[in-house]
């Protein structure tokens, strides 16, 4: 299981460093708030949904230590639900169908990192060592050097077994069964993220299954 869990320095692929510091590079914030200003025009103003961006973060690995090749940039668009007429549930819920219907349809890469479009109200909390504002330039929460402490017979325990499942049910040819571990592994993920965040086991196990294609297949 050669899978890199820390790293010294960010990304160099999104970041530039400036003396003890990291901006992100010019030509990704260019590109990512473009993104997210298609969204807006292209999917939003098309269901006729009228809300004015608050902010534009990345969020996860991307901006952390614990990077590697495989990282996705998770983008998320804030917005202030109250400037819809509806409960804020009722807002996100009808937000998280058209993200989802973006995403579907757009398969885009960022210097070889998948980008995953996310949005979320302005009193969400994420589960991140680290955020950075696109829209702004400038960091949130900026990133710390740590040791950080990995269970890593946990990590490889359920690596193993999980990746053993679906080797067996992909031999099978069990879609059914492979749908179902699937949102497995989606409902393990988030529920080591909300315990103990992204260094959890859960989390790791989840990343290197995705890193290994185990998710595409």
């Amino acid at each position: 299981m050669n899978y890199p869990l820390y790293n010294q320095t960010l990304c160099p692929d999104m970041w530039e460093k400036n003396g003890e510091n990291y901006t992100m590079r010019k030509e990704v914030q260019s590109r990512l708030m473009e993104i997210a200003n298609d969204f807006i025009t292209d999917y939003l103003r098309e269901a006729k949904v009228n809300l004015t961006i608050k902010d534009v973060v990345i969020i996860g690995s991307i901006v952390n230590y614990n990077w590697n090749k495989y990282s996705d940039i998770d983008l998320h668009i804030v917005f202030d639900y109250s400037e819809l007429d509806m409960s804020e549930e009722d807002a996100f819920t009808m937000l998280t169908a058209i993200k989802i219907n973006w995403n579907k349809s757009h398969n885009i890469k960022i210097k070889g990192h998948d980008l995953e479009l996310g949005v979320q109200g302005m009193e969400q909390k994420n589960h991140s060592k680290s955020e950075y504002s696109v829209k702004n330039n400038k960091w949130i929460v900026p990133p710390k050097k740590e040791s950080p402490v990995f269970d890593k017979e946990t990590i490889k325990k359920k690596h193993n077994m999980m990746k053993e499942r679906i080797d067996a049910l992909l031999k099978a040819k069990d879609d059914g069964g492979l749908r179902k571990i699937l949102e497995k592994l989606y409902i393990m993920r988030q529920a080591g993220l909300d315990s103990r965040g992204e260094y959890s086991a859960e989390n790791i196990v989840f990343k290197i299954l995705r890193a290994q294609g185990y998710l595409d297949r």
